[in-house]
């Protein structure tokens, strides 16, 4: 999903519910791991039975062209939206920042349409 009018994707800090551009590490989480997660929210991407995460791939590329994956930690639904869906990715350890970036998700062959994400 996007913001409207635009191609910016529809997501938050998966911790601080902020919106981008987000750092690439972040302080204020718990625990060692201090690697941004962001929330992606999508329409209708549904897991069949038996299937798992390792269906969904994340991928986006910069100006430069610049490959990354983001890992997906997490799907679940929106809770009172059932045909919304919320990722939980890792932001790359790699990641070259500040950076734009053009994200796409694929689920069993498909991909989905790019949406624009911005790390700083």
């Amino acid at each position: 999903m996007t913001e409207d009018e635009s191609l910016n994707a529809l997501v938050l800090d998966a911790l601080l519910h902020t919106r981008d551009p987000f750092p690439l590490v972040n302080d204020n989480y718990f625990g060692a791991e201090k690697r941004t997660r962001i929330k992606l929210f999508l329409v209708d991407l549904d897991l069949y039975s038996g299937e798992t995460l390792s269906i969904i791939s994340v991928n986006a590329h910069d100006a430069q062209q610049r490959n990354y994956v983001l890992p997906v930690e997490d799907r679940r639904k929106v809770p009172g939206f059932p045909w919304l869906v919320q990722l939980t990715l890792l932001l790359p350890s790699d990641l070259i920042v500040p950076n734009d970036l053009s994200l796409s998700v694929s689920a069993r062959g498909q991909a989905s349409n790019s949406v624009n994400l911005r790390i700083k």
